[in-house]
């Protein structure tokens, strides 16, 4: 956890990460193991480059 920020990997032929609030975490049940579906909104998108 990263503070007031909750790191979210979904793992769906590619690795996509997020981050979300911690009480966003807390009021959709989101847990370690837990499945998930990932949405995302064009205007919100930031593609960072990876260290490799």
């Amino acid at each position: 956890m990263l503070g007031a920020l909750v790191r979210v990997k979904v793992d769906c032929s590619v690795l996509l990460n997020a981050l979300i609030t911690r009480q966003s975490a807390e009021e959709m049940g989101i847990l370690p193991g837990v499945p998930v579906y990932a949405h995302y909104r064009a205007s919100s998108v930031h593609v960072l480059r990876c260290k490799r």
